[in-house]
Parts: structure tokens; sequence; C-alpha cells
């Protein structure tokens, strides 16, 4: 049985949702693409990619301007909302949808660009790839999307696996001399 204080605690007016049925399925999308699980962060992602590829605009709409909103009411309160894995995975949606329906992308072009000026490389690296994607499409003009070359940090290239010693270890392979950490 449930208490007063689970969940959100007892019903209050600023738990209704605001506006029509397509903002509630929209704050519902984005407080999975915030989600702490990363498989539920997966789903919406997915979720993202359909309503592109199926050219839904009013919903991706409504879920873009979720990522500029502050307070949601689809989140606990009371729990920090991981709104970076939100964003991140809401650009993963789009940029993968894109690919499959670059038209079903265009209404969400002004939140891509914004994203172009974050200081999160991967956000800036998803956004650059699906605004290219418009533009290869000829749904945008170069020109008006402007520079979409994504700086990478430097300093990320691990080509050596040098481990500091002398000794010549180059025959023996281990799992770490099959992972590759680069950002070229």
């Amino acid at each position: 049985i449930l208490r007063p204080e689970d969940g959100d605690g007892e019903w209050r007016d600023d738990l209704r949702p605001n506006g029509p049925l397509i903002d509630s399925l929209a704050g519902y999308i984005w407080a999975g693409l915030g989600s702490a699980s990363s498989s539920e962060r997966w789903q919406h992602a997915h979720a993202i990619r359909a309503i592109v590829e199926l050219g839904l605009t009013e919903l991706l709409e409504a879920v873009v301007a979720m990522a500029d909103a502050e307070k949601h009411v689809f989140a606990d309160q009371r729990l920090v909302f991981y709104s970076w894995h939100a964003r991140q995975w809401l650009l993963i949606g789009l940029a993968r949808g894109a690919l499959e329906n670059p038209v079903g992308v265009r209404p969400a072009h002004a939140f891509l660009r914004r994203c172009l000026a974050t200081g999160h490389v991967i956000i800036r690296a998803l956004a650059s790839q699906a605004l290219r994607t418009l533009v290869a499409a000829r749904e945008l003009d170069a020109a008006t999307v402007g520079d979409l070359e994504v700086n990478l940090p430097t300093g990320l290239v691990d080509d050596s696996h040098d481990d500091g010693d002398d000794d010549d270890d180059s025959s023996v392979t281990t799992d770490d001399d099959e992972r590759e950490f680069r950002f070229e």
C-alpha cells in the first residue's frame, strides 16, 4: 500500500501536466531520456528515432521544448534529473533518425544549432552529425548553418599501450590491447 511520502507524495495541482496530451507524451519521453537506467534511456532514444522516421512533427517539437524547460512534472522532484543524459540521448535519437528521414528532424534544427555551442563534446558531435545530414539532404542551407566542425579534445588518443617498462611484451595480447580509445 502506498504511503503519502511515496512517489511525489499526495496529489497537488503542480503535479498536473499543463497543455495538451501531446505535451504529456513528450514529458514521459523526456523523463525516460534522462533516466538513471541506461536501458531505459536507450529505449526512449529509439522512441525519438521512430518519431523522426515517422515525421511526427508536433511530438518532436514538444520533446525538444522539454530540453529547454527547467522543471518537469514527469520526474521525481526529490531526485536529480539527468538533463545532460536526456539531451545526449535525445541527440542520439535525432542523429540516427535523420539518417532515415532527414525531413523528420528538420523541426529540431534550431535546437541542434544551439547544441553546437555547448561545452559537451558528444552533444556537439551528435548535433553536427544531424545537421550535416540535413545539409546533405538539402533541407538546410550550409551557409546558414555555419561551421559544423567539432573540435574534439586533444590527448585522448592512446596508440602506444606503453606501460613504462622496457620489457618486450609485444607478443603478449591482453584485453586492453583490443580496445582503442580515440577521438580523431
